[in-house]
């Protein structure tokens, strides 16, 4: 691999062992996908909790510690919320040990989002930057509707990344690696939000690792929709960047997302497609429900508000924990608006900093969960004894109210 003066003074551990492990780290990733070069990044997005830090070699850590980034670096969600703690069962050891991590982390400069949307709380980057980031949702979502650059990397690879500002110039970095591959032709609409999760549920499991373009999809189309498609494209699939013909950035038209190639495969999906993703992600468990998560990926303002708008004047049924997730910046201005104070007086929670799957903690003595996400569905039942109920906001708060699914009210 082609190498610059300066990264070459950092591979042979000219800036200290932190930069020499960071440079040999990202050039032996390069290597591994042909990788000719190194490009540079403007921006990063790093995993910091407790869970993760232990992955770091201990020597290089403690270099990492007592230095500052190259690049304006964000960190992503980890495994803690930033309060409630105690309602989501961290024990108080643990607490502590994340307090202290996230002191570590403001020394170093780090912008503490702690949301897997961290696009919703300031991390912008411009279309076309090159960036590092985890996160498959995250991923997605740079990738696709800001027209970022990243590939879907891991937590060492983010970390190399925002210590020498660079990262392996290859996949998603290059025009070549962002051209469409799978078309996928819509013939369902107008779409609400759970079938656009179930949809890319559906066509993730086809499309795997290819870039999906789709057609059909109206320019209408909301950045929550959005949000919601990706985060489904890389939970059933390794989908890291997708097209929307006429929507996204880099797919003015049909042409322009392939490249000017032919597509290798075509798809179409209608109701019934969308329905069976949706179905996927139930297990026919009982009806009685027990916990309904809300907010995978985290919540905007808006989704938070029709929550609220849901749950006026209501209550959360006395067998039933409900908890919405939201990034802390969402959850302060829904604090101003009055937003949160709705979803508490109805006996809802609303978190932030993390959620079921990254803390691995639900409330205790759940058989039954519902939630509106398709990847939480999917994970969660992966890591806890649980049913699963997927379906709209709509449903998961007549549960949250009735204790049932499909119930009405």
């Amino acid at each position: 691999m082609y190498l610059t003066k300066e990264e070459e003074k950092m591979y042979r551990g000219e800036y200290g062992l932190t930069h020499e492990w960071a440079m040999k780290f990202l050039v032996s990733y390069g290597e591994a996908f042909n990788a000719e070069r190194l490009t540079r990044i403007s921006s990063a997005g790093v995993s910091w909790s407790v869970w993760t830090m232990g992955k770091i070699p201990e020597e290089v850590y403690e270099g990492l510690t007592r230095m500052k980034m190259a690049v304006p670096t964000y960190t992503v969600a980890g495994g803690m919320p930033d309060a409630h703690w105690k309602e989501m069962g961290i024990s108080k050891e643990d607490w502590e040990k994340q307090v202290e991590s996230t002191k570590t982390a403001k020394s170093m400069g780090f912008i503490l989002t702690e949301t897997c949307a961290p696009y919703l709380a300031g991390w912008i980057p411009i279309k076309g930057s090159h960036i590092a980031t985890v996160e498959s949702s995250c991923i997605a979502y740079f990738n696709s509707v800001f027209g970022a650059r990243t590939h879907r990397d891991s937590f060492p690879s983010c970390f190399a990344s925002a210590i020498t500002g660079r990262t392996p110039y290859f996949g998603f970095h290059t025009e070549r690696g962002r051209m469409g591959n799978l078309l996928v032709k819509v013939e369902a609409e107008p779409l609400e939000q759970v079938d656009y999760e179930a949809l890319g549920y559906y066509v993730g499991e086809i499309a795997g690792l290819d870039v999906p373009v789709f057609t059909g999809i109206p320019r209408e189309v909301e950045a929550e929709h959005l949000k919601g498609l990706g985060a489904a494209l890389a939970t059933s699939g390794g989908v890291g960047l997708y097209h929307i013909v006429g929507v996204t950035p880099e797919a003015p038209t049909l042409k322009a997302a392939f490249g000017g190639e032919k597509p290798k495969d075509t798809i179409s999906v209608g109701k019934e497609e969308i329905k069976h993703g949706r179905d996927l992600l139930c297990t026919g468990g009982p009806e009685k429900v027990d916990f309904v998560m809300l907010g995978c990926p985290h919540y905007t303002v808006k989704q938070l508000a029709r929550v609220a708008e849901l749950l006026q004047g209501k209550k959360v049924h006395r067998d039933v924990t409900l908890w919405v997730f939201a990034p802390s910046a969402v959850r302060h201005t829904g604090d101003v608006m009055g937003i949160t104070d709705v979803i508490k007086k109805a006996g809802g929670l609303v978190l932030s900093g993390t959620c079921p799957c990254g803390a691995r903690k639900i409330p205790p003595n759940t058989k039954v969960m519902a939630t509106d996400a398709a990847k939480q569905a999917h994970y969660a039942t992966a890591y806890f004894p649980v049913d699963m109920w997927f379906g709209s906001v709509e449903e998961c708060v007549n549960a949250a109210i009735t204790g049932q699914w499909g119930d009405r009210q």
